[in-house]
């Protein structure tokens, strides 16, 4: 049942003249560096990368100092520090079961 058909061929392309050459582009950048938009990418990728680390170790520092700090508390000032945290913690919390038990109207 199968039939063997010849595909038509696609016509013929004039390859020669203008057509084969690339343009002449010694001049298009007013005679610039062709690679500058090239090298402008790349510096503000390195830019961008010194942003980020310097970034990331500003974050790490304030962390070691955060971390230190903690650690120069007292006994007395981390109970302090947690019995505020539960106080605020229970008040929310009142406050949030009065609103789903309809103690509360919304807006006060």
């Amino acid at each position: 049942m199968s039939t063997s058909t010849s595909h038509p061929t696609f016509p013929s392309r004039p390859y020669s003249g203008a057509l084969g050459k690339l343009p002449d582009r010694s001049n298009a950048a007013g005679g610039s560096n062709p690679f500058g938009a090239s090298s402008s990418a790349r510096e503000t990728a390195r830019l961008e990368r010194e942003r980020i680390e310097r970034e990331r170790a500003e974050r790490e520092r304030a962390e070691r100092e955060g971390q230190n700090r903690l650690a120069e508390l007292t006994e007395e000032q981390r109970e302090e520090i947690n019995e505020a945290v539960s106080f605020v913690f229970s008040v929310c919390f009142v406050e949030w079961w009065c609103r789903v038990a309809g103690l509360i109207q919304k807006g006060n």
